[in-house]
């Protein structure tokens, strides 16, 4: 691990001289591809972004610098320099957490440990140290099933489908009350996160569809909407975080045939919302399931630690054999 931290940062320094000092590079799109249409706000904007995120690197406040090279790459997606900056500054967090976890171990710190490997499980769900560090901190706190969970049913983020034509908007009020009213005019219904800012508000548009209506709201009370159905949507604040844990949401459906009883199947949802923040845990006792609805990275990493709760906490087999020696035989023999 001691070598990865300084490949990390010759590579981070390296996007930040290729950001400050070439132009931008761009990848190419293809045919039809969502998220190349960039207007030249957003590239501003994203420009802007990006070099706070460089200043906050060079005072060593790697979250800030994280959440701003990120938000940066959701503007323009195919800029180069801003993804290349955030996964290696990714990596570098990834790489300081569990660093940092594995002293808090040494140090006799469970909790400050299972912290740490928690924040590096949520930057990478698919790091497989991470997941067995987190597996060998949980322990006994496993919820005690005979058989592990399997995957019974899953889909990929779904498809909004909302009423189509356009409508008219003259309003003037909260602003959740806003998103709600647009809705609820295309047939949907909607989830407001609690992260939701509420302000009065005014909001006046003559002829727009969904997407027009729900976008202008959107950039005026600073959230993001994401589909839940074919026919619900999550309005949140728009923020790094939020975009991570909610944006393109899919579900899976775990069955526990080895519950032994109710709180079993309640015990794995609370791990799983503890573990990975997942907010939408839905627990069906009759048909012993639960559905999990959450990004896909955060479903994986879901499967792969359910996958393990019925094998207990790790034991160790000791063949000890005890021999008494007699020491009046062994300085006799050296003679």
């Amino acid at each position: 691990m001691r070598l990865i931290t300084p490949i990390l940062a010759l590579l981070l320094t390296s996007a930040m001289a290729s950001a400050d000092d070439t132009p931008v590079v761009t990848q190419p799109c293809a045919a039809n591809q969502s998220g190349c249409e960039v207007s030249k706000q957003d590239q501003k904007r994203a420009k802007k972004i990006f070099e706070k995120g460089l200043k906050f690197q060079r005072e060593r406040h790697n979250q800030e610098a994280f959440e701003a090279f990120e938000q940066a790459d959701q503007l323009v997606p195919q800029n180069i320099n801003y993804s290349t900056a955030k996964e290696v500054l990714r990596q570098q967090r990834i790489t300081d957490h569990l660093r940092l976890g594995n002293q808090d171990v040494t140090d006799n710190h469970p909790v400050e440990a299972l912290a740490e490997f928690r924040t590096a499980i949520q930057l990478d769900p698919t790091n497989e140290f991470a997941l067995q560090r987190l597996k060998d901190m949980l322990g006994d706190w496993t919820p005690p099933v005979t058989l592990a969970p399997r995957v019974n049913d899953t889909a990929e983020p779904v498809k909004l489908q909302p009423a189509a034509g356009e409508q008219m908007f003259r309003y003037r009020g909260d602003s959740r009350g806003l998103l709600t009213q647009i809705a609820q005019q295309f047939g949907l219904t909607i989830t407001v996160d609690d992260s939701v800012q509420s302000r009065s508000i005014v909001f006046n548009v003559d002829k727009a569809d969904f997407y027009t209506a729900m976008q202008a709201a959107c950039d005026l009370t600073k959230t993001f909407w994401t589909p839940l159905e074919e026919k619900q949507i999550l309005v949140a604040q728009e923020s790094p975080e939020n975009r991570r844990a909610f944006e393109r949401m899919a579900y899976r459906t775990f069955y526990v045939s080895g519950a032994n009883s109710p709180q079993d199947l309640n015990d794995i949802s609370n791990l799983l919302r503890n573990l990975f923040d997942v907010r939408f845990v839905n627990v069906q006792a009759a048909s012993s399931t639960i559905t999990v609805r959450a990004p896909t990275r955060i479903l994986e990493a879901a499967t792969r630690l359910l996958a393990g709760v019925d094998q207990g906490k790790p034991q160790v087999l000791l063949d000890v054999k005890v021999y008494a020696i007699d020491h009046s035989f062994v300085r006799n023999s050296r003679h």
